[in-house]
This record gives structure tokens, C-alpha cells and sequence, in this order.
């Protein structure tokens, strides 16, 4: 159906130029910082803790490249402040 659609020739789209230009000064601006991963953490249960957890280093981030994983396993990259 939508093959159909797009070689419909007698459809004729028209730009509302006020409205993209409004569009694009709204848009908003995207802040962009570089980082790197610097630990390999876990979350673990702390009652103590604010949210009731906390980040508990493993291993460097450089120690990464040397892991292997197999389905379903996963891997938090992080830093700890």
C-alpha cells in the first residue's frame, strides 16, 4: 500500500514556510560532551543508600576489551564520583 501511495502523481505537498521556520527556531540545542567509560560496576542493594542501591566498582574499563560475554549477560560502564 504504501508503494501505491508513493507514486501517486496527483498528490502536491505544500511547504508552510512560517511554520519551519518557526520549527527550526525552536528546535532545541543539543549539548555534547565527549567521555570515556572509566570502570566496570555493579549495582548492589544499599538501605543506606538515597535511592536504596549503589555503584560498586568491578574492574578498569581497560580491562573490558579481555572480558567475553555470552547471551543474556551484560555490562555496566561507569564512573563512580
Amino acid at each position: 500500500m504504501t508503494q501505491a501511495m508513493q507514486r501517486q502523481e496527483a498528490v502536491t505537498i505544500h511547504k508552510n514556510e512560517a511554520f519551519a521556520a518557526v520549527a527550526e527556531q525552536l528546535q532545541p540545542r543539543l549539548i555534547y560532551r565527549e567521555c570515556s567509560p572509566k570502570q566496570i560496576i555493579r549495582i548492589v542493594n544499599n538501605e543506606q543508600a538515597i535511592h536504596g542501591w549503589q555503584a560498586q566498582t568491578m574492574q578498569t574499563a581497560a580491562a573490558l576489551s579481555s572480558l567475553s560475554f555470552g547471551k543474556g549477560e551484560e555490562v555496566i560502564l561507569g564512573e563512580i564520583l
